[in-house]
């Protein structure tokens, strides 16, 4: 994906050692996120994080200095004592949507009340159809349109347009609604209710997120899990997750083509009463494909007819449900396989303890008894 100025990462953090900054020398290195564990550690050796000052302490600690960042919105989010797991996971989220679901994105980032932290704006990502988007509605005359017209919303008595004040009722559906007008185009809060699935626990941040492991002294026990296994023995928790997901995105592409459909139908008429005439067809390319492509959708459908929206939304409601509580059971299972790889470590390191105390108490039975007998 492209972010602003043809950029490839959506961020980039100037990560600077703070022991070396405390003394007067700025120390640090750019790094482009999504990184990996293996590069971020690479660059802490080159700062010299672990390298000791001329009094033989280490150098612990670090702070990000600035950021060129290439997302709307997002600047004004990071801060200097950010947890890099969770740069990670947010520059990682970000990277993973397609070009439609990032331009959800910022829309939703211009209206949504959830973008405080870097914590919301991870939850944001996966709370995208709490906000439902049109694009190129820009007006309240668009709006009032777009809602008459296309969605079928109001049922109008066969008298000229003319006569329909679009602009009016455009207004009243965005205080109704509370929507905004966007650069993406208008967004409204669907009112469904935002899922905290990211709670700020580090330990709740995937594993192929994390890039901090090399910094955890508990590295061993993270490795004792087996997280194949684990992949395997829920996978049927997963696919649930994910037929959820590919319905609700099949979904939105039916909308979408409604959407294109409707709007160039006037188009297509046109060009179909021209004989499909050539010159025709290259003066409205654009318009003549899309509602091509639409209605070839359209007949691939079980009954091969243009659905429904509002039979979509109650479908894209129903899925986005199976898909919360499919996402609820599998972070409560992970979890719970976490809690038991720890306790499982916790218990073989008491084991050893005991062990190497009796062993103790042992050679001091043995030393105490050569003694003895050595008087």
């Amino acid at each position: 994906m492209a972010y602003e100025y043809d950029h490839d990462c959506p961020f980039e953090a100037f990560i600077t050692n703070l022991g070396k900054y405390n003394e007067g020398e700025l120390v640090g290195e750019w790094v482009k996120f999504p990184t990996t564990s293996e590069e971020l550690q690479k660059v802490f050796e080159r700062i010299g994080i672990g390298l000791k000052d001329d009094f033989g302490n280490p150098y612990e600690e670090w702070f990000i200095s600035d950021y060129d960042c290439y997302v709307d919105e997002m600047y004004e989010k990071l801060g200097e004592y950010e947890n890099l797991d969770e740069l990670n996971y947010l520059a990682s989220k970000l990277d993973e949507l397609d070009d439609h679901d990032y331009k959800h994105f910022q829309a939703a980032m211009q209206i949504s009340d959830y973008t405080g932290s870097i914590i919301d704006v991870i939850n944001l990502i996966d709370n995208l159809d709490k906000y439902e988007i049109y694009p190129g509605v820009e007006s309240n005359a668009d709006l009032g349109h777009y809602y008459i017209e296309e969605l079928g919303m109001v049922e109008i008595p066969d008298y000229p347009a003319d006569y329909i004040n679009y602009e009016a009722y455009g207004r009243d559906v965005v205080i109704n609604e509370m929507g905004q007008f966007t650069d993406y185009g208008y967004v409204r809060d669907t009112q469904e209710s935002f899922t905290e699935y990211y709670d700020g626990d580090r330990e709740n941040i995937p594993d192929e997120y994390r890039v901090m492991d090399f910094m955890v002294s508990t590295e061993k026990e993270r490795k004792t899990m087996n997280y194949e296994t684990f992949k395997q023995e829920f996978a049927e928790d997963i696919k649930e997750k994910l037929y959820a997901e590919e319905k609700m995105a099949a979904n939105k592409v039916i909308k979408t083509h409604i959407f294109n459909y409707a709007k160039t139908r006037q188009a297509y008429i046109a060009y179909r009463k021209s004989g499909y005439s050539k010159k025709f067809f290259e003066a409205h390319r654009d318009e003549i494909t899309l509602h091509k492509a639409a209605k070839e959708a359209f007949s691939k459908l079980p009954d091969g007819k243009i659905p429904k929206v509002k039979k979509l939304n109650e479908e894209f409601a129903k899925l986005f449900s199976e898909k919360k509580a499919a996402y609820s059971e599998y972070k409560k299972i992970k979890k719970e396989m976490r809690a038991y790889q720890i306790a499982k470590q916790n218990q073989h390191h008491k084991h050893r303890c005991r062990e190497r105390h009796l062993n103790a108490r042992g050679l001091r039975f043995r030393q105490s008894i050569t003694r003895v007998n050595s008087h």
